[in-house]
């Protein structure tokens, strides 16, 4: 006789498996035709809810072609918390693994995108620094470390990931080389106040920022970011302050 943890650890291995047809041992006959539709509803909702996390996504790949690339991926990362709200966190690192899209940056970059905006959604909120601190600093502003927002999220692609992004979430237009760019591209990802803002940035802004986030000090972060000729610091440093991608500065 099986034991209840027993039962309950083959329920939910035969819920989750790759084969359509999987039944826990204890399960057969009719009782065995409710569970093949309460698993078809145990994946019918977590793939509803990875549309609705990742949209752009799901806007290339297609109802069917998404259905597949999400029924395999449910596979091997089946949800381990009870709240759906941040489900989906390994998706991105999924496409890029996966033969259909490892080849091409698209699709996974895009779903980094659109990680880090479902994460700057539900993150913690926090008073973004005001512009006006940094007069303060003067000469010792080389040395200010500064602390990220709690919704700051920053991500750099091979692609021209911000253009595809906005192209393709306007409904409205297909993407062209007249209307999304050719090279790589950085996102900063914020959420200043009530809405999700997503603000592209070169390369070398992107390195920037990232050293900033990182702890540190803004003499490094330039060193780092000085690589490129066309790097312009206080441009860089209005993007992120615009943005409300801090919410501290020490020295």
């Amino acid at each position: 006789m099986m034991d209840l943890q027993s039962f309950q650890s083959d329920f939910a291995k035969a819920v989750r498996a790759d084969d359509p047809n999987a039944r826990p041992d204890l399960i057969d006959g009719d009782q065995g035709w409710r569970f093949g539709v309460y698993r078809n509803n145990f994946f019918h909702g977590l793939i509803a809810q990875l549309k609705e996390a990742y949209p752009v996504v799901h806007q290339i790949l297609g109802d069917e072609g998404f259905a597949v690339v999400a029924r395999g991926y449910l596979v091997h990362h089946p949800p381990t918390t009870r709240s759906l709200a941040l489900f989906g966190d390994a998706f991105p690192a999924y496409l890029a693994s996966i033969s259909l899209t490892k080849d091409d940056p698209l699709l996974s970059d895009m779903a980094r995108l659109e990680r880090a905006w479902l994460e700057a959604l539900h993150a913690a909120d926090a008073r973004p620094l005001n512009p006006e601190s940094l007069t303060t600093l003067g000469d010792r502003l080389a040395e200010a470390r500064f602390g990220p927002h709690p919704a700051a999220r920053l991500l750099t692609s091979q692609i021209s990931v911000v253009d595809h992004w906005r192209v393709r979430r306007s409904g409205t237009i297909p993407p062209t080389s007249q209307n999304v760019g050719t090279g790589a591209q950085g996102a900063l990802v914020t959420r200043p106040r009530q809405s999700v803002q997503v603000c592209p940035l070169s390369v070398p802004e992107a390195i920037f920022g990232r050293n900033l986030f990182d702890g540190a000090p803004v003499s490094e972060a330039v060193d780092q970011a000085a690589c490129d000729d066309a790097f312009d610091i206080t441009e860089a440093f209005r993007k992120f302050l615009a943005a409300g991608a801090f919410s501290s500065v020490e020295i």
